[in-house]
Order: C-alpha cells, then structure tokens, then sequence
C-alpha cells in the first residue's frame, strides 16, 4: 500500500514536471512564434522601406533630366529651374521636385600662393561659392568636392576643398596671392520621394559652356542674295562648318553694309544686327532653330557708311542692350532684349553735338556684373564714353566731351576690359604720329586721359582704323591701329603700361577698309598668345598673320591667302578655336570670302563663298560669334539630411 502511495506520488510529481514544461515549452514556442511574426514584418517594412528609396532615387533622377532639358534645351534661367511632377498615384506617391540656384559671385581672390600640387585652396571669400563644383584660376580649371571655413581643415581659412587640379584640359600650375578665382555654374538640386523615404541630388553644371560658333555675312550678288543675311553654324564635333542658310531678309534690294552677331550665355540664342544701304538698322534673333523676324530700330539718316549701333548682353542677366543712332539728334538711343521681347527704352542726352556715328560696346567679364560700358565717336568728332550699371546709363563723373576726333569717317575707337581687374580701358586715336589716347573706368572712377606715342619715324600717319583685344587669362590687352599712310602696327599693355611694338607693314591692302584684325588665344595650353591677321600688297597681293608668344612677335610672317580687304577674327573662350572671316579686295584675283580655324597646328581653310565681292569701302560684311550657351555637367552629389 505503502509502495503504491509512493507509485502515485511519483507519477503526480511527474505529471507536475510534464506540465511546467509544457507550459514553459508553449512559452518559448510562443516568443519564437511572436519572434518570426516580427522579424517577418520588420523584413517587409524594410523590403517596403528599400523599394521606395529606390523609387525616390528614381523620381530625383528623372527630376533631374527635366530640369538639365529645361536648362539645355529650351532656355530656361536657371533660377527658374522649379519643375514638380507626380510620377505614379496609388497606395504610394512618387513625385519630384527641382531647384536651380545660380553661383556667379563677384569674384574672390587667393589668400596665398599655391603651386601646381596644393590640394586645398585658400580664398579670402567663399561666399557666393557653390558648396562643389568648379572654380578657375587664371587660365586654370579646378574641380572641388567641398567649401570649409575650418583653420583646421585650411590651414588659411576659408577655402576650397577635395581638389582635382588642371581638368577639363587645362593645366595645372603656380598661382600667386590675390589671384582671381572665378566660378559661373548652376546648381540643380532635384528631391525625389516616394511614401515616406526622400532622395535628393545634386549636380553642378556650367551655365555657358558652348563650344560652337556661328558666322553671318553679307552678299552684294547675284540680285537675288541682296538683302539676305547669310549664316553657317560650326560644329565642334567635326571641327567644321554647315552648309550655307539663310536668316531672314531685310528686305529686297537693300544691301547690308554692317553685321552685329552676339550670342547669348544662358539661352540657345543668338542676336542678328544689321545696317543697309538705306540707313535701316534691324535686328532678328535665332532661338536655336529658326531666325525671327526683323524689327525695325530706326534709320541712321545721312550715316549710312557708318556703323551706328553696337549690340552686347550683360554676362549676369543675359540681357541684350542695342545701342544706335537714331538719325536725328544726339540723345543716346537704346533697346532691351529679354530673352522673349525688346523693349525701347528713354533716351540718354549725352554731352555732344554731332550724332552717335560709330558706338562700340563691351561687357564686364565678371559673372556677377550687369556692367557694359560704351564709347562713341560722334559726327562733330566728339569722343564721347558711358557707362550702363544694369538699370541705367550714367556718365562716370564726367560731363563733358572727352576729346575732338582728328577723323569721324574712320573706326578710330575702341574699348575692351582687363578681365582679371575688371578695369575698362578706352581707347582712341590720334593724329599725333598714330599716336592714341587711353583711360579707365575702376568702377568707381574715370582715370585721366593719357597719351601714347609710337617712337618709330616710319609712323607718320594719323590713326584710321583701331582694335584693341583682352586677354581671357590675364590684364593683357593688344592694341592695333591702321594709319593713313597703311602702316600696321601694334602695341602690347602688359597690365601696367604700354610697350610698342614692331611695324608690321608699310602698305596694307588699302585705306578703306580695315585690312586687320587682332585676338589673345583662349586654349589654356597657349594662354598668353595671341594672332595679327592682315591684308598687305608690300611684294605682292597677300593675306598675312603674326603670332605673338612669350611677349614678343615672332620673327616669321606668313603669307597664306589672296589679297583681304576686311579681317574679321574671332576666339571661342571654351573651345580654344580661333576662327579668321577674310573678306577679299575687289582687285584682288579670287575675290571671295574665305574662313580659317586654327587650334594649334596647322590653319585650315573652309570656302564660304565665291564672289564677286564689292568694292571699296567693304564695311563690315562678316562677323563671327562663338556660341557661348551651352552644357557641361562637372560632378553628382547625393544630398543627405
């Protein structure tokens, strides 16, 4: 009994073990249980959570090829860049959104020196600056990553940071303190969500970066082409130009004496001047596919042989400012150009008596400067210069004519700005022994006028045709003039003073017409050169050029066409091309207009038209213009908050 008693005892202490273990066994079933539910919930959470960062991915990459089209391809600003769109509606929204954030400060400079190795840059500013992308330093252009105001990542703060030095086939190289460092991008930033997950990116992009170039010209036969302006597109692609087109015509009969031909830097566009033999000055616009129609801007009356307009954007606002003579009186006439319509604005009373005969323009160089100055040889011969600030034209403190012109019925003016200062140098002729005078505008000031006298006594004429031509690398300018005597000479402003140069011919091809022309080289690799093409009869009917490197003129001159009347040359700032409009002497034996590109190497030839050419004085009758518009992607960037 007793044994049995101990049986049962023994099999309820079994059961009671059996069932804690039970319980506790159903326990951990349960925790793994509730376990797997979880880690499979959270697995398809985040399955869920991964999918849509890919469709945020997806949405800002499409956000951004729509912005990069509006950008690229149809002209928007890229401060208008705001483009929102829903891709998909359901269970999750994906949708995009975009932003275009303009970086073209008024420029810094370099804290200190830095050799072709120095991996972080020292500014004295970043403000203004994209956090990445691209800045350029003299002829050099420098990928960053970053922008830091920190001593310790600088060294000297504020600086540029992540560098990759010499791209976009520049080289890299020594730069000294107080060194320009210029930067002209647009920052695109597009955000992309789906759900509740957001990506965002970057990319830096070039906001003028076009590497094609246009030419228009002006034929005087066969009837039919009268009127007419004619243009070809070069394509940098193949290093070539298209087949001959035609823009839109004046009007029959009329032929065109002057042609203006700008382009714009944020926009597809390019500008169309002209002026006829009636005095009409009109202008049409090219939008990257069709010419539009012209719009009448007034008649210069009685100086139909003169060239009384000039046409230049302003680099911040892409604006177009046409300057011109309105035939009548004195008052400065001018329209605006928007980028969808011009607009006359009211006239500017200028301090002469003779009408506006010859203008010339040329814009600051700086990418946050609406600056474009003006200087106008009048038909009293007052020399006469202003200065447009953007919103209005001001007469930089002075109030009286500058000086009295020894000839009106000659170009004997010019102006251009050294790009790295950002000073604006005018300059105009004299009959002192082709002498010329000069002055600056600092930005807060004019400079007194100055004189510079040619020494050679070989020089004995006065001054007839004159061109002055910047250096993008640097405060260089070159000075040319053609004197009544047909002597060609040149000199050379190193930033600081003017040397002379060598006479370059005693008998160009004639006194009519400017026979020369003159410009600095833009390929990085060749910074500081720069070309002199004329036409010369000294041995016999020839097109000559002159190359100018390390500072000084090469010894060789090289005769390498038919007689020229008009040289009309021109640098694509991206490119590096140089491109030559020779407009041939009706004495001459091809009598054609040629062209010639060069990009180191040899100087090729394209024929552009046939002839007959008119006779003396040419005008201007062909004008080249680099395509600046255009689109350069520098880096992507992830945006992350």
């Amino acid at each position: 009994m007793k044994r049995f008693v101990s049986h049962m005892n023994s099999i309820s202490r079994q059961r009671g073990f059996l069932l804690v273990t039970a319980v506790v066994l159903i326990i951990i079933v349960s925790l793994i249980l509730t376990v797997m539910v979880f880690l499979g919930a959270t697995g398809t959470d985040s399955s869920v959570v991964h999918s849509q960062s890919g469709q945020a991915l997806f949405a800002a990459e499409s956000g951004m090829e729509r912005a990069l089209r509006g950008f690229s391809k149809e002209g928007t600003a890229c401060a208008n860049l705001t483009y929102n769109s829903t891709l998909s509606a359901g269970a999750t929204t994906v949708a995009f959104a975009t932003a275009g954030t303009v970086n073209a400060p008024a420029s810094t400079t370099l804290s200190a020196n830095i050799n072709a190795t120095t991996a972080i840059i020292p500014a004295t500013s970043i403000t203004g600056y994209a956090s990445h992308g691209r800045i350029t330093i003299d002829a050099e252009r420098i990928q960053y990553q970053g922008t830091s105001t920190s001593a310790v990542v600088c060294g000297t703060a504020p600086c540029f940071t992540g560098t990759v030095r010499g791209v976009a086939g520049t080289p890299a190289a020594s730069h000294n303190i107080n060194a320009v460092i210029r930067q002209n991008q647009c920052v695109i930033r597009a955000t992309g969500t789906s759900g509740n997950t957001t990506r965002a990116i970057e990319r830096a992009t070039t906001i003028s970066d076009g590497t094609d170039a246009m030419m228009a010209y002006a034929k005087d036969s066969p009837a039919a082409s009268v009127g007419i302006p004619f243009f070809r597109i070069w394509d940098n692609t193949t290093s070539s130009w298209s087949a001959e087109q035609s823009a839109t015509s004046v009007g029959a009969g009329r032929i065109i004496q002057y042609v203006v031909l700008k382009s714009a830097r944020t926009r597809n566009e390019v500008i169309l001047g002209t002026q006829d033999s009636t005095g009409d000055i009109r202008v049409q616009v090219w939008n990257g596919t069709v010419w539009s129609a012209t719009s009448f801007v007034a008649n210069v009356g009685s100086d139909t042989t003169y060239r009384g307009f000039d046409i230049e954007y302003e680099t911040n606002g892409d604006r177009a400012v046409l300057v011109y003579n309105n035939g009548a009186n004195s008052n400065l006439n001018y329209w605006i150009w928007n980028g969808s319509a011009w607009s006359a604005q009211p006239s500017v009373a200028m301090p002469i008596v003779g009408r506006p005969r010859w203008v010339e323009l040329a814009p600051h160089p700086d990418p946050a400067s609406n600056e474009i100055v003006m200087l106008v040889l009048s038909s009293s011969s007052e020399i006469y210069g202003m200065r447009w600030g953007g919103s209005a034209w001001s007469n930089m403190g002075i109030a009286l004519s500058w000086d009295v012109a020894v000839i009106t019925s000659r170009k004997i003016i010019d102006v251009a700005y050294e790009q790295q200062s950002g000073r604006a140098m005018f300059v105009w002729g004299t009959a002192a022994a082709a002498g010329f005078k000069y002055r600056f505008w600092n930005g807060a000031a004019l400079t007194a006028t100055q004189n510079f006298i040619f020494t050679s006594s070989v020089l004995a004429g006065t001054s007839n045709w004159v061109r002055v031509a910047p250096n993008l690398f640097s405060n260089e300018i070159m000075y040319g003039v053609q004197d009544s005597a047909r002597d060609l000479h040149t000199a050379y402003w190193n930033g600081a003073s003017w040397i002379e140069g060598p006479r370059h011919d005693s008998n160009v091809e004639n006194a009519a017409s400017r026979n020369f022309d003159l410009v600095f080289d833009t390929n990085p690799a060749r910074a500081g050169d720069a070309w002199l093409v004329w036409g010369s009869r000294i041995s016999t009917d020839f097109a000559r050029r002159r190359q100018w490197t390390g500072g000084a003129w090469s010894g060789t001159i090289t005769n390498f066409a038919d007689d020229v009347a008009l040289t009309q040359l021109a640098a694509h700032p991206n490119s590096g091309w140089l491109f030559a409009g020779l407009y041939g002497d009706s004495t001459g034996t091809a009598r054609n207009l040629v062209e010639y590109h060069y990009n180191g190497g040899a100087w090729t030839q394209t024929s552009i038209w046939g002839g007959p050419v008119i006779a003396d004085p040419v005008q201007e009758r062909v004008y080249l213009s680099p395509t600046r518009f255009g689109l350069g992607i520098y880096d992507w960037v992830e945006i992350f908050p």
